[in-house]
Order: structure tokens, then sequence, then C-alpha cells
């Protein structure tokens, strides 16, 4: 037999076929395995019936790109390059695996995974595969076919300590054993092909020579962006009102800089260029007025970019960046009187604050050492000069892996009674982590209030913050002491609006999905603190004004949108591109069907 499949394309690459039918296993033999939707989030599953779509790890996966896959011996054979992939996005945790050929042994391919320091041989023709120093039987040796080398499914994902599991139709690969007659499993069935079995292709905007971006929603008049011509890459406004089934393009002076435009409530700025120069403007949303900010010299579009708009105190605040990312600065301005006054610079701001003396600022100087990189600007006198202890990194998580060092910068930045608080670690110890720290400006002295901490927020007296072993909400008073628990379970892509904490809760510490909760801060019934707000993992949500949304992209998709009453009310069943949320309600874009939505 000899089945045509396709690469997945961002997130995982696979090539898989067969005929097998549904393999009876008897309910002792599955004591301890997890039924289908508990093992969801931790597996990838294709079906017989290929339409060109997989879910990778609880989402659902578009695949493109041709390769055939034969079976040989009842085997079912899979090209060995893409092998490694699959079993990376099946164990997260152990890294990528890379698959090795040379011309000078060309009948050979090495799978190797720097995490794990493991590889794994595989030569045509032979029934051996060397995993380390050990050899190993397979049942059918892999094969040369056209200009490809493929190996069987099984023995390869055993090799890869992966499980394949034949599902009545699906494919299913996991770490986890899957309880295959349990009622959940079988009931699950039916709802995972439904959605495989879409023979929609994923909308490419580039191809199809427009890009939409939702940007917001006043009253019921959509606005958005879109790219009319992706050989110019030239960014429009456009807006649609009610009852308009195309879009009205928005005239704005110049060639405006759309792509790096900033929304600020109802006004939009972005930089554009005329015969005069470089100038900043906004325009009004709502009453569709637009307004001159200030002229911008020395400032080219193709060398930099709009950073960032921001009101202080009625005050508006532009960041400029010069220059590449790599060698450029961001530089901070006020707007006043027609014209920007350049308040300091840093390499790349992590985030800025005010109290009433000075500004203080975080700096990602991910060109030339973290540390020393927390400093403050005296409001009346313009003198700069650095804050904290200077071995110590302040706003920057630092990762490490077996094979690389990671950086990424972390925005929560609070000043409190002429105190500062920031994440931060000691440069200098490779085995410090990011933990909360009081520091205090004049003595450039700090104080380490929690352990190892993934985020956090100032609330009242309090510093809650996210623990960063074992993600639980974890408190502790803000001047210091012993810190205690909150809530005691895993949380991810935690939010703080309007009182309460916003999280999702994922089956593994490994998983990009969760089931979303609420969690009300400063309530005394401690039955009404938590609240779960969606039945299955959600892939992500916005709240504001408007409302609590959550997208889910598993095999039951669409946007929904919490109600007073908590109940979830579907907007759209089908997968979601892209969203904007706006006081007024959410604009978004589908995977497969080209346009801009809306709901409230």
């Amino acid at each position: 037999m000899r089945v045509s499949w396709r690469r997945v394309a961002g997130t995982l690459s696979l090539c898989v076929g067969l005929t097998v039918g549904l393999v009876s296993v008897s309910a002792e033999e599955n004591v301890g395995k997890k039924t289908l939707p508990e093992a969801f989030d931790q597996s990838v599953i294709v079906p017989y019936d290929y339409q060109g779509k997989a879910f990778v790890n609880g989402v659902k996966t578009d695949i493109w790109g041709e390769y055939e896959i034969v079976q040989r011996q009842g085997r079912v054979m899979v090209p060995i390059r893409l092998m490694g992939t699959l079993a990376g996005h099946i164990t997260d945790s152990d890294g990528m695996w890379q698959a090795d050929w040379s011309a000078e042994r060309p009948d050979e391919v090495v799978l190797r995974n720097g995490n794990l320091g493991l590889s794994i041989k595989f030569t045509v023709g032979e029934r051996t595969m060397v995993v380390g120093q050990e050899k190993r039987t397979i049942d059918i040796a892999p094969q040369r076919i056209g200009d490809r080398i493929v190996l069987p499914l099984r023995s390869a994902a055993e090799a890869l300590n992966t499980r394949i599991e034949w599902l009545d139709g699906l494919i299913v690969m996991s770490e986890e054993p899957i309880d295959l007659v349990h009622p959940q499993t079988s009931g699950l069935v039916s709802r995972v092909k439904k959605q495989l079995v879409d023979a929609r292709p994923r909308l490419d905007w580039s191809s199809e020579g427009q890009m939409l971006n939702p940007l917001t929603m006043v009253g019921s008049t959509v606005y958005y962006t879109g790219i009319k011509d992706a050989n110019s890459g030239s960014w429009h406004l456009y807006k649609r009102g009610v009852g308009q089934q195309t879009g009205e393009l928005i005239t704005l002076p110049g060639n405006p800089q759309l792509g790096t435009a900033k929304l600020v409530g109802q006004e939009l700025f972005f930089l554009t260029q005329t015969e005069q120069g470089t100038s900043l403007y906004a325009y009004h949303l709502g009453n569709e007025s637009i307004r001159k900010i200030s002229d911008v010299a020395n400032w080219d579009p193709t060398w930099g970019w709009l950073g960032e708009i921001r009101y202080i105190d009625g005050e508006l605040y532009v960041i400029l960046h010069y220059g590449d990312n790599t060698m450029g600065s961001d530089t901070l301005y006020l707007a006043k009187d027609g014209r920007l006054e350049e308040v300091t610079w840093a390499k790349s701001f992590i985030n800025y604050a005010f109290d009433d003396a000075f500004l203080y600022a975080t700096d990602f100087r991910f060109m030339y050492g973290m540390e020393n990189n927390l400093f403050r600007v005296d409001k009346a006198t313009g003198e700069r000069s650095d804050v904290g202890v200077p071995e110590y990194a302040y706003g920057v998580i630092r990762e490490y892996s077996p094979t690389a060092e990671s950086y990424r910068h972390h925005e929560a930045l609070y000043i409190r009674d002429g105190i500062v608080y920031a994440l931060g670690y000691l440069g200098e110890d490779r085995q410090d982590v990011a933990a909360v720290y009081r520091i205090d400006p004049e003595s450039r002295t700090h104080t380490k209030l929690t352990g190892h901490a993934e985020d956090f927020w100032l609330i009242d007296e309090h510093i809650y913050y996210v623990d960063g072993v074992d993600g639980f909400l974890k408190a502790v008073d803000k001047d210091g002491g012993e810190s205690w628990i909150v809530l005691n379970m895993q949380m991810k892509n935690v939010q703080f609006v309007d009182g309460s904490f916003y999280f999702m809760k994922p089956s593994h510490p490994d998983a990009s999905t969760g089931v979303l909760y609420q969690y009300f801060v400063g309530q005394f019934v401690a039955q009404n603190l938590l609240k779960q707000r969606s039945e299955l993992p959600v892939s992500s949500y916005e709240v504001g004004k408007s409302g609590l949304y959550y997208i889910q992209q598993g095999y039951d998709p669409g946007l929904f949108k919490v109600g007073a009453d908590g109940r979830s009310t579907r907007l759209v069943s089908d997968n979601v591109h892209s969203t904007a949320l706006s006081d007024d309600g959410i604009v978004y874009t589908l995977a497969y069907e080209k346009g801009i939505f809306s709901g409230k």
C-alpha cells in the first residue's frame, strides 16, 4: 500500500499511514491507564482517513508538504527525518530530536537528542538499530524508497520511548498508556474524527495576497488593518459597520507605518512619512478625527519602529527604536507642545514606572550582559543613576538547558513608598533563579522576598507570585516574612484583572493548554473564591471591560464568552486564528474562513 501524507508546518513534522484493525483489550489490562480525554493533551493523533490535519498535544494542527508513506510486510514505514521531530513534540521536556545524514554514509541515519545526550542509528537493510551503545533488533529493516529512508513506525516510536495505539481509525502516539476500551475513550473517537476529516486548508494570508489583523471594535463598528498587496507589504486601515459586507478604506496622511502602530483606548498612533519628513500621528476611531503629535527628526522607518505609547498622569510618553534589533536601541520621549522631548534611553526597555521624584526603568541588555540593568532618572534634573545591586539582573528570567542559555524579559515593576519591587537573579551564579526582590534605591541594597518566582503582583500590602517550582500561587508580605500558599494548583498564563486572578490549569507541566479558572482576591467566603470558567482545556483567553472570552483548539473548537452567571456561550464553532479585545466586544479571524468577524 502507498499513501500520500504531508509535513506539519510550525509545530510538527509528521508522516504516517496504515490500515490496521481495532485491537481488542481486556478491562484488566487497562488498570492504571489514562482515558483518551485524560491523555489528549499529551498525544499526537492522526486519522487513517487523512485530510492534512492532526491533533498535537491537544491542539488541532495543519500539515503540509508531500511525503509518501508505504506499508511493507504489514508494517507502516515512516520517513526517518520526520520521526525525530514527532517524538520531540510528544516528549517536549526531553527536547527535540535531530536527524543527521551524510552523502559519505548514504545508508545511515542517526537521530540525536542533545538534551538527553542520546543517539539512535538506523541502517538501510539491517534489522538492528543502535540506541546509544546498545544494539536492538527490529522486526523489519529500514528501506530506501526513492531518495528517502523509511523505517517501521512502531520500532522507531519504541526507540524514542513513544507509545503507539490503533484506535478505531485513529493512530494515537503518546508517552502515556491509554485505556482503549473505556467509555470515555470510545465516546471521544467520533468527535476527534470529525475535526480531523475537515478537508478545508488553513488560510495562508501571505499567499492569498491579503493579510488581515483585527484591531478593535467601537460600538458596533469593527476596525482592522490589512495588506492589499503581499508584494508591497504596505498595511492599510479599514472599518466595517453594521450590515457592511466589505471594509471601507480609511485614508491616512503620508505613507503610514501601520505594521508597528499602537492602539491606546480609541486612538491609533502611527508614524508616517510625508514630503516634509517623518511625523507621529494619532487617529481617533470613535470620532474619526486625526491629530499630529509631533515631527520625528533623524528617524527612518526602514531602520527602526514605534516601540510603545503610554499615557501617564495625562502626559503622553513615546518609545522609538532606532537601528535593527541587534545593534539598535530605544529612546523614551515626552510628547509636549508638538515636539518630542528626550527623557532617557535603553538598549531595549523592559518596563518603566514613575513615582513623585523619579522615573525607574529596567533594560534588556541581551548583547552585553544583563546585570546592573535597573536605573532611575531624576524628573527635576534629568540625572541618571543605577539602582540595585550591580551584580544582579532585574526584570529578566534566565533559563538553562543542556545545550543553551536563554533569557526572557519580565515586565513587572512596582514603586511603593520609594521602594522598587522586581524579579532578579545573581548573574555570576549559574544556579541562581529569578525571585522577587525589595530594592532600596538610596542604599543600592535589596532583600529577597520569595523563592523561585515566574511572575508576581503587588496587591495592597502583599506580594502574590507564581512559584517557579510547583506553579502554585503564593503570597508574602511586601516587606518580607514567611510566604504562604494561596492556591495549591499549577497555574499558567496568569493575569490579574479587576481584583481577580485568571489562569489556565494544565493537566501536566508541559501542557500548552489548560482549564480556565478565576480566583477572587479579598473575598472572605472561601467556597466563592475559586470558580472554574471552562469545561475543557483552553488554548488562550482574554479578559477586559467587555467580559471574559476563551478559545478552544481541541476536539470541540470555538470562541466562547463567560456570562455574568458563569455560563459559557459559544460565539463561533470553528478554529480561531487571532483576536483583539475591546471595551465593546471582541474582533477575530478564523483559521479556515477568510474575513473579519466580531462578537459581544
